[in-house]
């Protein structure tokens, strides 16, 4: 609920056509966290970079963004464990005879990246969201992508909330809960060695009883970042 309203201030926002007065701005002892939803998927398809650079046009204090993690170990950033066909759509196979295409429809875990990169995940729109814009051809970014769009942007203050899509109840549909943890860790620390910037410090999020609990001291270890406790995340 919380980051549905929160959300929801974006739109409100944004679409009000008013510019905010100049008092407004929050200064150096804000405490209040202004959050891009999937990138801010009121205004743009969600989970694309062109979502996420809108949002840092913004001004937004934190991109929040789900993972999913390719058959060959690779931090994708989506919402959904399977491709969905209401997002994304289908344009060729990555060779010919593909067995595995069409891809939407699959889980993300049972895909390769080039498999994955086929994807139109910018075309379509959501019906419920009407300000949605579309960003045809986008294809679902790494997470890695994140990080240097981030740092092309010049947005050191901006942070990250990255969520695990683990699903503890199906764990045939995704990644195992620990190769998360690596591979997420992995990403935050080739983001702080990438020059043009410091690595934003992202918070670990999860599933209550699905992802990550057992890991949360490693990943505390490896990447020296939060864990936010499970729920309030979608």
């Amino acid at each position: 609920m919380r980051r549905t309203a929160i959300a929801a201030l974006v739109v409100a926002t944004v679409t009000s056509g008013l510019a905010a007065p100049a008092q407004a701005r929050p200064g150096p002892e804000r405490t209040f966290d202004l959050q891009a939803h999937r990138g801010g998927l009121g205004l743009r398809v969600e989970n694309t970079l062109a979502s996420f650079g809108n949002a840092l046009q913004l001004g937004v204090n934190t991109l929040e963004l789900g993972v999913q993690i390719t058959e060959d170990g690779q931090a994708v950033v989506t919402h959904d464990r399977k491709v969905s066909g209401a997002k994304c759509v289908d344009t060729a196979p990555v060779r010919p005879g593909d067995p595995e295409f069409p891809y939407v429809g699959r889980y993300v875990n049972t895909l390769t990246l080039a498999q994955v990169r086929t994807l139109d995940c910018g075309s379509r729109t959501l019906p419920d969201k009407p300000g949605q814009l579309a960003v045809a051809g986008a294809r679902m970014p790494l997470l890695r992508e994140v990080f240097d769009l981030i740092k092309r942007y010049r947005a050191d203050d901006v942070t990250l909330n990255v969520e695990t899509k683990v699903e503890a109840g199906a764990p045939t549909e995704t990644a195992p809960r620990e190769q998360f943890v690596q591979v997420t860790a992995r990403e935050v620390r080739a983001g702080a060695a990438r020059p043009g910037g410091r690595a934003q410090r992202p918070a670990l999020t999860y599933h209550a009883g699905g992802a990550l609990p057992a890991g949360r001291h490693r990943w505390q270890q490896s990447a020296g970042d939060p864990v936010l406790p499970p729920g309030g995340v979608g």
